[in-house]
């Protein structure tokens, strides 16, 4: 449990590589945002439900989620939107 606070205390600093602050000009966050929302609603959800077996599982996928979208596909997002970018410049310098 702290690890997940203390990951977002740190996520300004995973999303700083970003050569576009918006997140409105960058579809790849929009997508890993708006999934990185559900999980956290979902596992609140699972927070309060009683302790019994299918919750427990979808609450270890849900965690497992949770960290994977932060520490993986925000910053692959990152990648993608870096690579886009520079695409998009370099067929596009001349014109």
């Amino acid at each position: 449990m702290v690890l997940s606070i203390v990951i977002l205390f740190l996520l300004p600093y995973i999303m700083k590589n970003s050569i576009i602050r918006s997140g409105s000009f960058r579809p790849t966050h929009k997508l890993f945002f708006w999934l990185f929302v559900a999980i956290c609603i979902l596992l609140a959800w699972i927070g309060g439900i009683p302790v019994i077996e299918p919750y427990v599982t979808v609450g270890r996928i849900l965690s497992v989620l949770y960290f994977i979208n932060i520490l993986v596909l925000f910053p692959l997002g990152i990648f993608i939107d870096k690579l886009v970018y520079d695409y998009y410049h370099l067929n596009n310098w001349n014109k």
